[in-house]
């Protein structure tokens, strides 16, 4: 998946470590998600104001599944309508969805935003 290039995740994860916000709000997160996009999957670990990439094989609190098209809509700078935010993302396409681990995705919602948030890297510092 081009989302998950390592140059890219590397920006992601110092922008993410950069940012104030995450500092706070993930400071008692302990989540692991995996983002799939065709046929791949990247798991990642939020613990204690770190994130990190870990096995897939280890066990996955969210799962959010989505075809290149959505993830790309998702990253661009200006997202199309609905392709925002994950919760949207959810209810309005039709090529996306949240696997599993909606409990904990509503749980831990506003750390996991400012996360995927990031993934973009506009200048906006990732958010929308």
């Amino acid at each position: 998946m081009q989302t998950f290039e390592a140059a890219r995740q590397q920006q992601w994860f110092e922008r993410v470590a950069a940012d104030p916000e995450f500092q706070h709000v993930s400071r008692w997160t302990e989540v692991r998600f995996t983002l799939l996009s065709g046929d791949d999957a990247r798991t990642y670990r939020l613990d204690t104001s770190g994130l990190a990439e870990v096995d897939g094989a280890a066990p996955t609190d969210v799962v959010l599944a989505g075809s290149p098209a959505a993830w790309a809509d998702f990253l661009a700078s200006v997202p199309p309508p609905h392709s925002n935010h994950v919760l949207a993302m959810d209810r309005r396409r039709t090529d996306f969805e949240i696997q599993s681990g909606r409990d904990q995705l509503i749980r831990h919602l506003r750390v996991l935003d400012v996360v995927l948030q990031h993934m973009r890297g506009d200048d906006e510092g990732g958010r929308a």
